[in-house]
């Protein structure tokens, strides 16, 4: 069944975000980051997620946002301290974490592709629940969700190394836009029409 989170999803969805994706930037900060991310997005108007439920748990999720020059402005200003406590432990353990931060302060200019605000942060899906069609249902009831709300491109930020992600992208017809190095790697911006 896929639904839309609510807030008692976060701390499940950032653990399956700290599984799938854990050699992102966002999963170096934490678990209790990736929660707060979570619920502050969860209760954005301007942010579109869900979960897709097997057997009373979660076996994945999708999330996008549909004004990615202002996300992290937004998401920070709704949960300061809960985002900013894990972001000063990792800087305190690895200072070399201050230059990857401003880097995604920056972070909606770098990725600027025009027209192309709403942008797909993630989809993950439980190792278990794989093959079996939940990650295309998830991105379906995104592009449903999308075309509801009258958007018309949408853009995706992904690591060249990542082969699965980039062809389930270009399978479902996204578009290579341009490559950006963010954090020391390489990744593409691809965009889709939503008809």
């Amino acid at each position: 069944m896929i639904r839309k989170i609510n807030e008692r999803d976060a701390d499940e969805i950032a653990k399956i975000h700290h599984a799938a994706l854990n050699n992102t930037f966002l999963s170096s900060l934490g678990l209790g980051f990736l929660a707060g991310m979570y619920t502050a997005l969860a209760d954005d108007p301007k942010s579109i997620l869900f979960v897709a439920e097997e057997d009373g748990e979660v076996a994945g999720f999708i999330s996008c946002i549909l004004d990615s020059d202002t996300f992290i402005r937004r998401i920070v200003l709704k949960s300061p301290i809960k985002l900013s406590l894990p972001i000063g432990y990792q800087i305190i353990k690895k200072p070399s974490t201050i230059k990857k931060i401003l880097q995604t302060l920056s972070y909606g200019k770098l990725c600027f592709i025009e027209n192309a605000d709403t942008e797909l942060l993630a989809i993950a899906v439980v190792p278990k629940f794989q093959r079996e069609g939940i990650g295309s249902s998830l991105f379906n009831a995104l592009l449903e969700e999308l075309k509801l709300r009258k958007m018309k491109k949408l853009k995706v930020l992904v690591g060249q190394e990542l082969e699965s992600a980039q062809c389930f992208y270009k399978k479902n017809n996204f578009i290579y836009q341009k490559t950006i190095t963010l954090y020391g790697m390489k990744k593409d911006i691809l965009v889709k029409d939503i008809d």
